[in-house]
């Protein structure tokens, strides 16, 4: 079985707030909070030292983010879209690209972005953007290829890979089936 790690780390424009970067295993966790995004004692009081807890999916295929803290923790799975927040004890499943803010009074200076390395061990991601021969999560009778009419890309804005499909014209960001 591949390791797959998901690396955790401080979305570009994070205006430097963020101090931390993580390795997060399969079936393992880690908590985010006011100790990842502070200089001194006293500043982001209203950031609770563990605002949210990841846990990796055991089959790597998602991060589950658990709101802690006080206040809300925002989620979003694209940088055009609003940040939907969540109340202590809610949860989402998050995906590659996706990101997280710990601070609901200044969102955008406190996020966290999620990628998931080994995707191309996984899955079977070519440098082309199409995907390859390893089998991962299209293996059996596809031999490890997109369905018939699928190609798939990568969105320049947020990195993530999307598939677009050329006979119908949908889009998504989940591999087809």
């Amino acid at each position: 079985m591949v390791k797959m790690v998901w690396h955790v780390f401080p979305r570009d424009g994070a205006g430097g707030s963020i101090l931390t970067e993580y390795y997060v295993e399969r079936g393992q966790q880690q908590a985010l909070g006011r100790y990842d995004m502070v200089q001194y004692e006293g500043q982001k009081m209203h950031v609770d030292p563990q605002q949210c807890v990841l846990v990796a999916a055991e089959d790597g295929s998602c991060l589950y983010v658990y709101a802690q803290g006080q206040g809300p923790t925002g989620w979003r799975t694209s940088p055009y879209e609003p940040w939907t927040w969540m109340q202590p004890g809610e949860s989402v499943a998050l995906e590659n690209g996706h990101k997280v803010s710990l601070d609901a009074q200044d969102p955008e200076a406190a996020v966290f972005k999620f990628e998931r390395s080994q995707w191309e061990q996984d899955y079977g991601q070519q440098g082309s953007g199409m995907l390859g021969q390893s089998g991962g999560a299209y293996g059996g009778a596809m031999g490890g290829q997109l369905p018939p009419g699928w190609i798939s890309g990568v969105d320049q804005a947020s990195g993530q890979t999307y598939y677009y499909n050329e006979q119908t014209g949908q889009s998504q960001w989940d591999p087809p089936q």
